[in-house]
This record gives C-alpha cells, structure tokens and sequence, in this order.
C-alpha cells in the first residue's frame, strides 16, 4: 500500500526476511537500494499480489518513484512481476495472522496531537485534514506559517502516534506549538477558539495510556528510525502510556 494514498498499491519483491521484518523493493526499480523498505510481514500494508485488483484499487507506483522511469518501462515491470508472482506465489498462509483494521470515528477538522514521523521525538499539534473511508484518514501536523510546509500522515484507528488532546499536559511530555505560532506558552483552550475547531473526543483513541509493561532502563533491541536497516541495542529512558523514548546505545 502506497504511504499517502490508502486506495493505491505497487508490487515488491522481498530480499531479505530477518526474524519476519522484510527488507522490500518495488519493482522497477531493482538498480537502487534508496527506495527499499523494512516491514514487519503482518503490517496491514502488505498484501498478496492479486488482492489489488480482486478489490479493484489501483496498481501504480508510488509518486516518489513514479518519475524515475516512463509509463512503457512501468507497465513492462508490472507485467513482469505479475508472470513471476504467478509461477512463484506467495503462501496464502503467510496473511493467515493478518489483523482486520477496526473502523475510525474521525471527521474532517478534528484536533488531536501526534508524533511527528519525521521527527519522532516531537509530538506536535495536527487536524484530520482527510477522512478516506471507514479504516483511514489523514492527519496534518499544524503549521501556521503562510508558506507552511505539511507533514501528512496516513492513519487508521490503530496508529500509535495519534494521540487526544492534553495528552501531553497530562503526561508531562513537552507539545511543540505549530510552527508560526505567535506565543510562547501553547494553550489547546486559546488555540482551539482560534482555530474554531473542535477536539477529537477521547473515545476515538485506543489504549492511549497502556505500558504493556515497559519500564525505565529496560533494556531491548530496537530499529534505528534514520536507518531501518539497522538494529541497536536500546535503553528505555522513560515511559509515558503507551509511548516510550529509547536511547540507541554505540
């Protein structure tokens, strides 16, 4: 499933399978590793090839991609891939484990606060700017300056970033205001009226306040966020709900 765009799909290949995380390259593009990705064979974005037009979404590459090559090359790389997905199918048994996404209760304009994806120690403001369907939305962290640069993020009700509003207050976890907010203190009450926008109610979010029972100076293996290829050995510095901060040790 392409990162932005719920309704559109393109095929992998899987290079490596490390302890059931996948190292996945589309197809196309098989000369550079930079468009690689590591996901856990469960995550809800993969699916068997077939599925796509059996539910009739789109097969297209991912815009990050999609210049890199012509329409004729594209098509060529998919009928491909499609021949050797038929002699070589994938056991249907590897999606037996595969959850069903619950269905979210978000609507267009809702605030919330969320973990920004490209910083992920900072949790910022963000809204609902799109609602997909039933399963998936859009959230877009607040950015108040008139040349505002959006961050984006595909949700479902699930996502581990997305949290109500005053979670942080509540949790003493430092909210960083939206950029080109005119205040040094951020006030949810005085920005909402300024907004005119109302919070997503709690009953939205799930398990916002579950442990799983981590603690502080726990230590585990974790996957490095600038480098997904890589594995560290991490200490748990601190535990609030149900997100935690690692410091990646070497």
């Amino acid at each position: 499933q392409d990162s932005q765009n719920p309704f559109q799909y393109w095929i992998v290949s899987v290079l490596e399978n490390i302890g059931g995380r996948l190292r996945l390259r589309y197809v196309g593009v098989e000369e550079t590793e930079s468009y690689d990705q590591w996901l856990f064979y469960l995550d809800y974005r993969l699916r068997p090839v077939g599925w796509c037009q059996e539910n009739k979404y789109r097969l297209a590459p991912p815009a990050e991609i999609y210049s890199l090559k012509t329409m004729s090359h594209w098509q060529s790389a998919l009928e491909k891939s499609l021949i050797e997905a038929a002699k070589f199918p994938l056991p249907m048994e590897v999606f037996k484990d595969h959850a069903d996404l619950r269905n979210h209760l978000f609507t267009v304009g809702m605030k919330m606060e969320v973990v920004d994806t490209k910083e992920p120690y900072r949790i910022c403001p963000a809204t609902v700017t799109k609602v997909f369907n039933h399963h998936f939305f859009q959230v877009t962290i607040d950015d108040l300056r008139p040349e505002a640069s959006k961050t984006s993020i595909l949700c479902h009700a699930d996502s581990l970033g997305i949290l109500p509003v005053q979670w942080c207050l509540k949790n003493g976890v430092h909210l960083t205001p939206p950029k080109g907010y005119s205040s040094q203190d951020f006030d949810w009450a005085d920005y909402q009226k300024q907004c005119g926008a109302e919070a997503a109610p709690e009953f939205c979010f799930k398990n916002v306040s579950f442990s799983r029972g981590f603690t502080r100076n726990m230590k585990l293996e974790a996957v490095n966020p600038w480098n997904p290829a890589e594995i560290s050995v991490a200490s748990v510095t601190s535990v609030k709900g149900r997100l935690m901060w690692l410091h990646l040790e070497g």
